[in-house]
């Protein structure tokens, strides 16, 4: 199912009205329209379900499904003339840990994207609007309330199933 980012509109005197483009632009101080482009890449590239590999003795080595696959799950790496051979092993997605969540607050047909990294939580609230999905708003929040929207009802977790803890900053 597709989601837009429509162009929207901000209420002047309310920041907390508006939704699309413009919303997240001047109520949520984005600097430069790269700056949501960026951010929207960030929670696509987290959501995307797909494991990583690498090898543990070559960090650098970083293959998605198909690249594990045309390798047959070996490190090709190279050292003094050698290829390494070891068994590649899954790693955390490196955008951080996503998380998809249904909003209780405004109606079912509203989600939220969220994707936790070590500066925190970017989120993208999405709803039905004119029989299409939009991206409301987004911003950033800490773990913290995160945990708190999800411990007073108005989040419930579709994906993954549990709250699992972030990915420790190192494996980022």
């Amino acid at each position: 199912m597709p989601v837009y980012l429509r162009l929207g509109f901000q209420n002047p005197t309310n920041v907390h009205s508006g939704f699309g483009f413009v919303h997240v632009l001047f109520s949520h101080s984005r600097q430069k329209y790269e700056a949501i482009a960026d951010d929207l890449n960030d929670l696509i590239e987290a959501l995307e379900i797909r494991p990583y590999y690498t090898c543990q003795q070559h960090q650098s080595v970083h293959l998605d499904q198909v690249g594990f696959d045309r390798q047959h799950g070996l490190c090709t790496a190279k050292f003094r003339g050698q290829t390494c051979g070891k068994s590649l092993v899954a790693k955390p997605n490196p955008k951080g840990v996503p998380r998809l969540f249904q909003s209780t607050r405004n109606g079912a047909d509203r989600y939220a994207m969220t994707a936790e990294t070590k500066k925190g939580v970017l989120i993208a609230i999405i709803e039905k609007r004119d029989a299409v999905y939009n991206v409301v708003t987004m911003y950033s929040m800490t773990v913290a309330d995160l945990r708190r929207k999800v411990t007073q009802g108005e989040f419930v977790l579709l994906y993954p199933k549990t709250f699992r803890p972030a990915v420790p900053a190192s494996a980022l």
